[in-house]
């Protein structure tokens, strides 16, 4: 279990990938984070190679499958057996909890990784994907994380427009979230 001085890192590398030219693919493994006991991750740093444009990572429950398989994206969204942790658009993505916040694994967290690549080369081309947990100090743990994804699809924009302004939206929460401290990242 990490401290404030020197954290713990996990890291999960997904098996390499190769994509064909051509080829848009989605590919899941389900990888144990390497955790021997419970600990409350405070950041988290996934890392996308080419062709790899999104990455969906949840905790599960399990057996592990390190081998690659095609899967179909977004199929277990509605699963409350997956907890999303973290979702992932960019090359690197850098999840940082405010103090006290974040997420606890269980001993041997397994993660299910699933894998949105695309090559639009005329060759084939290797996919990798690397996520680092850092557990973060037990005895400032004070609220557990949760993953809140907001999207907009309803966006209509005028052909040949000089400017566009998107935003600010606002999106009503259920009544339920009251009392819920919700940060951007």
């Amino acid at each position: 279990v990490g401290d404030a001085a020197s954290p713990t890192a996990y890291t999960v590398k997904a098996p390499t990938l190769t994509i064909a030219k051509g080829a848009e693919l989605t590919s899941c493994v389900v990888l144990d984070v390497g955790n021997a006991q419970k600990i409350h991750v405070g950041h988290i740093k996934a890392t996308l190679g080419a062709p790899v444009y999104e990455v969906r990572v949840g905790a599960v429950v399990g057996t592990a499958q390190a081998t690659p398989t095609p899967c179909t994206a977004f199929a277990d969204i509605m699963d409350a057996s997956v907890r999303p942790l973290v979702y992932a658009r960019n090359d690197i993505e850098d999840i940082a909890f405010p103090a006290g916040v974040g997420y606890t694994l269980t001993a041997h967290q397994l993660v299910k990784v699933e894998i949105h690549t695309w090559n639009p080369t005329s060759e084939d081309l290797p996919a990798n994907v690397s996520l680092v947990f850092t557990a973060s100090n037990d005895a400032e743990f004070q609220h557990e994380a949760g993953l809140l994804l907001v999207e907009n699809f309803n966006v209509t924009l005028d052909a040949g427009a000089a400017s566009v302004q998107l935003g600010p939206q606002f999106f009503p929460l259920a009544p339920t979230l009251g009392a819920a401290s919700i940060f951007r990242l």
